[in-house]
């Protein structure tokens, strides 16, 4: 079932502000530093931005910014890391876990929620995003 999560706008980790929808269709993805799992699927999100930066936007929407800046440091990330410390935008997206990936359309409409590691689901999910690009 698609849904629309919500509009939120967060600063990333440069202080720029961050709003959402934003037009274009995104991957947005909430993880936490110390979460062995965010940890595994960050350069993934890196190799998405990379990839696709130009056509969509990929961003970490981080539980912690201490812990954002932990990970952007640790894996060298150039994504977007927003730092979401509030908990607002994480708790009015409605997921049981992180890492927890939305895939949106330009006007912030998701597929279902994946939340977790499973290979075949990310792989899935990179199939379904490219076609889509």
């Amino acid at each position: 079932m698609s849904k629309t999560p919500g509009a939120f706008s967060l600063r990333d980790l440069e202080g720029e502000a961050r709003s959402f929808p934003t037009g274009r269709p995104g991957l947005v993805c909430f993880a936490k530093e110390d979460c062995a799992t965010c940890n595994l699927v960050a350069p993934i999100l890196e190799a998405f931005h990379r990839t696709w930066g130009a056509q969509a936007d990929v961003w970490m929407v981080a539980q912690a910014r201490d812990g954002a800046e932990i990970l952007r440091d640790r894996h060298g990330l150039t994504l977007p890391i927003l730092d979401d410390s509030g908990l607002r935008t994480s708790l009015a997206w409605d997921f049981e876990s992180v890492p927890a990936v939305f895939w949106t359309d330009a006007g912030g409409v998701t597929a279902p929620v994946m939340e977790g590691f499973v290979k075949a689901e990310w792989e899935v999910l990179a199939a379904r995003v490219s076609a889509a690009l």
